[in-house]
């Protein structure tokens, strides 16, 4: 009888072992990871990635794997994929051409969130980015709004988006519409504007000032959820605001932040990208003086309507404070 050798198999069944084997050698390496997290780097990410994230400890920091991309004003071009070193980890995904695809597939299966790095460099001559190549669920776009040179990268490089518009374009063309939830992880400086950490203020989010909040009277309303509609109006239980003596002042931080998360959903509808975004979420971290002050915002959107838990929400720094507290002295001197 004579011997049948692996690539004499039906396809059918070689897909089947391949696949079987790339979970074996993923779950391998999971397991013989170090349980306890690392130094912050490329090595935790890649652990938190293989032991699972579902896995790490409650008061663990999740660590996603970053992508960089970087945009030279026509193509999308990619410095590190480090979902790709993920990949390459597996022994199997460097046995053939064959057997690749399945180490890929199993790992897309394991890591539904990436950290993307985008920047704007004329001169980047890195390799052009193969669009929609991943498809995250949740997708982390970190943004170091800090002074020229204490970040990595080229210094008339540009960090950031322009507009929400432009912030929806990029995460669109690089993983496609299976996205589901959007996490904006900033890091600021206390001098910076709420502008400069987003991006210029249009329409309503300009007057943003002058807007006011409807009392909800409606006794089945949970007391903790807020809501902004999209005519921009705040409604929250009366009883919040007497809560605190800067209640009224931690609502119009909230309220300037929804306003920002509006403008990405609006940016969706009107240019049709990304139908399945629903949740929204900010973790800005404020450098004053020897302190990080670390704020977070959760919203979920639903029919226009973006909902957050008032006991969720953490208010650190005041973006606007120095631009607003020069703004009104100058006046003021005049």
């Amino acid at each position: 009888m004579s011997t049948i050798t692996f690539r004499q198999l039906p396809r059918e069944l070689r897909d089947m072992i391949w696949s079987a084997a790339a979970a074996v050698q993923y779950h391998h390496i999971g397991d013989s990871s170090p349980h306890s997290p690392t130094a912050p780097g490329a090595i935790e990410r890649l652990r938190q990635a293989f032991v699972g994230y579902n896995n790490l400890p409650q008061d663990t920091e999740i660590q996603p794997l970053r992508l960089y991309v970087n945009d030279d004003g026509g193509k999308l071009r990619l410095r590190v994929n480090e979902f790709q070193t993920l990949v390459n980890h597996l022994p199997i995904a460097t046995v053939c051409s064959e057997a690749r695809p399945h180490a890929i597939d199993f790992c897309r299966k394991q890591v539904n969130i990436l950290d993307l790095h985008y920047t704007k460099d004329p001169s980047n001559v890195d390799h052009e980015l193969i669009e929609h190549a991943l498809r995250p669920t949740t997708v982390m776009v970190t943004n170091m709004v800090l002074e020229e040179g204490l970040f990595d990268g080229p210094e008339d490089s540009i960090r950031g988006f322009n507009s929400a518009d432009h912030l929806v374009a990029i995460i669109d063309r690089i993983f496609g519409s299976c996205v589901e939830n959007l996490v904006l992880n900033s890091w600021c400086h206390s001098a910076q504007t709420l502008e400069r950490i987003y991006w210029p203020h249009i329409g309503r989010t300009r007057d943003r000032k002058d807007m006011d909040y409807t009392s909800i009277d409606n006794p089945s309303h949970a007391r903790h959820m807020v809501k902004m509609t999209p005519d921009r109006t705040m409604h929250i239980k009366a009883e919040i605001l007497n809560e605190h003596d800067d209640s009224r002042f931690a609502l119009k931080r909230l309220s300037d932040h929804l306003l920002k998360f509006h403008e990405i959903l609006d940016a969706c509808q009107q240019n049709r990208k990304l139908p399945r975004l629903q949740s929204f979420e900010l973790q800005l971290h404020t450098y004053c003086w020897d302190e990080i002050l670390p704020t977070h915002v959760k919203a979920i959107a639903n029919d226009g309507v973006l909902w957050v838990n008032w006991s969720d929400f953490k208010s650190g720094f005041v973006s606007d404070f120095y631009h607003d507290f020069f703004t009104d002295y100058v006046h003021e001197e005049r």
